[in-house]
């Protein structure tokens, strides 16, 4: 069954999560973690936490709703995925998810943040949440260059443990 085309296939062109146009494909480049069938696996460039990692269909979608029976199976794999790596390098199986809808980026993703079982580092990440979405606030997170991105992509790599 094909999926459905979403109503702004015009978007395609110069969304940052498509490899079909040069900026896409360079910020996926930049920040792969890993690739499945249907999903790439970045780090994000101004991360809650290390770790953080968003989860972007490689078929441009604005929504969980219009992805493919395949596509979720590949989802849930790429959670097996990213757990391995949260329990390989952080020693946690906790993370915070959350979906962006065609929020900002015109393109379906999924932040997964890794967060310790103590209820205060919990309850950092949650603040940390909410002071990202405030106007201004947006020097109090890092932006990691593409040789840090690098360093921490190849770290986690590491640590994946086929499922």
């Amino acid at each position: 069954m094909t999926a459905p085309v979403p109503s702004n296939a015009t978007s395609i062109s110069t969304c940052v999560f498509c490899i079909d146009n040069p900026l896409g494909k360079s910020v996926v480049e930049k920040q792969l973690v890993f690739t499945t069938k249907y999903f790439h696996v970045l780090l994000e460039h101004k991360p809650i936490t290390k770790g953080h990692f968003i989860i972007t269909p490689i078929r441009h979608t604005l929504n969980r709703f219009t992805l493919t029976k395949r596509e979720d199976y590949d989802l849930y794999e790429v959670f097996k995925k990213i757990n391995n790596i949260y329990q390989g390098v952080f020693n946690t199986n906790t993370s915070i998810v959350y979906e962006k809808n065609g929020m900002g980026i015109p393109h379906f993703q999924i932040h997964v943040i890794p967060v310790s079982n103590s209820i205060l580092s919990r309850l950092w990440v949650q603040i940390k949440l909410i002071l990202i979405t405030l106007p201004g606030i947006n020097f109090f997170f890092r932006t990691l260059k593409e040789p840090q991105l690098r360093a921490i992509s190849t770290e986690f790599n590491k640590k994946i443990i086929l499922v």
